[in-house]
């Protein structure tokens, strides 16, 4: 394939939107609860298989309040020996494992259990604007032929929207690779060459080893590679990918969007996936894992007791809680403020001219994390009431002194990025206008 670069004219006034999805994990509730205060900032919403038969509520009112909805089927997860068991199994198309992991012979064309199918029809029921394609983990060694099955099931999966009276629902190409395999050119090329002839609008970029928080040689090394991409043809989201880094990418123009939950499903790692799953510990309680905060300003999130603990020292609530009533607002309000701050971080990006985004990213987000991060590393916690909290405060400070070194020296290093690209070099193709149904297909701006 002959590989045609995508850029947007030079003109320094452009403002292209930037595509900000939201995954709906465990807090549906939460979020059926903003949607209806209209108090959802996003446009766009994305609900994983295995939690609709508790979401069929919440997409209605998605639709009603003009959100666009993407459907994410899952299949990767349930191909995985680690996850295929786990919250996964309630995908409707789970079944067709018989408690084993769906296989290559699930998605080949003429497969005798109807997985592709399934999924069109579920798409068309609910009302979904997009479905992502049933796409797998191309770093597993297990099953070197993904991205062949992958392709084909893509094509198929259009058929089968359009035999159901999906012609209006779109399709978007997961991407899912290990970030250490697409830093290899080769690895990037063979990515490139699949987005020629397939029936997609976006593709979206999972990178497991990839970290939302900054580091000068990572960060740097991942802006790097994904300015390798920008011969996709196609819109790039960055799926799973939170905290500074996606902004960056963003500002640097090296991605159209990103998908991200609220304080949640922000990193993806699929290292584990080909081992069993481990056995539950005493220690967990219902889904997922301690929630953390997200702490406007500081790149990184903290615990609710390293927040208590923090905001007792002289100067940290200001700190930390900031623009917030108080520490309780943001520790009963936590998804809610997360929320809000990845809303305004993207709005703050799309009314800077596409030209000038990394300048201003550096100049002001950049170099508030890096005034933030040292003011937060010199605070002087309570012993007392670290104690009672159980929080070890020397390892609490010794984290947050590196992580103010880091800041420091990603500036310099993204500064030097900066340097390196010439104010004409190609930017990721911007991606569409949120697409939604009410009575007929009809497309509306963020």
């Amino acid at each position: 394939m002959t590989a045609k670069i995508l850029e947007f004219p030079g003109v320094t006034q452009a403002q292209p939107p930037i595509a900000q999805f939201i995954r709906i994990g465990e807090s549906h509730t939460k979020i059926a609860e903003l949607v209806s205060m209209d108090r959802f900032p996003a446009r766009r919403a994305v609900l994983k298989a295995s939690r609709l038969q508790y979401q069929r509520r919440l997409i209605e009112l998605f639709k009603q309040h003009g959100i666009e909805t993407v459907l994410d089927p899952q299949v990767a997860e349930l191909a995985s020996l680690r996850k295929f068991a786990a919250q996964e199994r309630n995908a409707p198309w789970a079944r067709h494992g018989n408690n084993q992991p769906l296989g290559p012979d699930h998605f080949r064309k003429g497969a005798s259990t109807d997985v592709i199918g399934e999924i069109a029809r579920t798409a068309v029921e609910l009302g979904f604007d997009t479905v992502l394609s049933p796409t797998h983990y191309l770093a597993d060694d297990e099953i070197p032929d993904w991205f062949n099955i992958d392709r084909e099931a893509c094509i198929a999966l259009r058929e089968a929207l359009d035999r159901e009276g999906g012609r209006r629902i779109s399709i978007d190409y997961p991407v899912l690779h290990a970030l250490k395999q697409l830093q290899q050119s080769e690895v990037r090329s063979e990515v490139l060459s699949a987005f020629g002839s397939l029936p997609v609008e976006n593709a979206w970029l999972r990178m497991s080893g990839a970290d939302g928080g900054l580091g000068p040689e990572t960060t740097r090394r991942l802006l790097t590679m994904l300015g390798g991409l920008h011969n996709i043809g196609v819109p790039l989201i960055l799926d799973q990918l939170g905290g500074p880094t996606s902004v960056a990418a963003l500002a640097f123009g090296l991605a159209s969007g990103r998908a991200i939950g609220i304080s949640e499903m922000e990193r993806f790692d699929a290292s584990q996936w080909h081992k069993p799953p481990e056995p539950k510990r005493d220690d967990e309680q219902g889904f997922g894992r301690t929630f953390r905060y997200a702490i406007e300003g500081l790149g990184r999130t903290l615990s609710g007791a390293e927040v208590k603990v923090l905001t007792e020292a002289r100067g940290g609530k200001k700190l930390l809680v900031g623009r917030l009533g108080g520490v309780t607002d943001l520790l009963e309000n936590g998804r809610e403020v997360h929320l809000d701050q990845i809303s305004r971080e993207i709005d703050a990006l799309e009314s800077v001219p596409l030209l000038r985004r990394d300048d201003w990213f550096l100049t002001k987000p950049m170099a508030q994390m890096v005034r933030t991060s040292r003011q937060v590393a010199e605070l002087k916690p309570p012993r007392d009431q670290a104690e009672l909290l159980k929080v070890n405060v020397d390892g609490l400070m010794k984290r947050l002194g590196d992580h103010a070194k880091a800041m420091s020296k990603t500036q310099i290093a993204l500064e030097a990025f900066r340097e390196s690209r010439s104010e004409d070099a190609p930017r990721a193709r911007p991606a569409g206008l949120v697409r939604i149904k009410k009575e007929e297909r009809k497309w509306e701006q963020r």
